[in-house]
């Protein structure tokens, strides 16, 4: 019998969108999606999800800090603030995380970085970073929902 090897490349798409609504009336201010830069930790972390290792995306990351995404990214540059996952989709490709930043939430700072964990505390791995652009300056005058949406695909 012969051993046959079979291979075929797989994209890991992600993109995050940023909404900012009034607190008050619910009124959409601004509504925007960007892609971000995919870190090792991210791919290793795909890679042990295979292999049955416990790597739960739970939380999202906010920080203050402007410098680009890299691949060799293992935490924010600035992180302030770190919230539990709101909610979570998953449809046939695709898993979408959720949180939402009410009236209480993150006052006073300006989000200019993003990143999505997998544990609650300043350590743990991080899947991707991204940049906030334009930044958003949150008061209990706005809530802000971000959606991290992942999607694999066939390359």
């Amino acid at each position: 019998m012969m051993d046959v090897a079979f291979s075929e490349d797989v994209r890991l798409g992600v993109n995050v969108r940023f909404t900012v609504r009034c607190a008050k009336t619910g009124a959409l201010k601004r509504q925007w999606t960007v892609h971000n830069k995919i870190t090792d930790d991210g791919l290793d972390t795909v890679r042990d999800q295979m292999g049955n290792a416990n790597h739960d995306w739970s939380h999202i990351a906010i920080g203050d800090d402007a410098t680009a995404p890299a691949a060799g990214d293992t935490a924010l540059y600035n992180e302030v603030g770190r919230y539990e996952i709101t909610s979570m989709r998953r449809d046939d490709k695709t898993v979408e995380y959720i949180l939402f930043l009410g009236q209480d939430d993150a006052n006073g700072e300006t989000l200019r970085e993003a990143g999505i964990f997998n544990n609650q505390f300043s350590v743990g791995n991080l899947l991707s970073r991204v940049l906030v652009s334009p930044a958003i300056t949150k008061t209990a005058d706005v809530t802000v929902t971000i959606e991290w949406e992942i999607t694999i695909s066939r390359a």
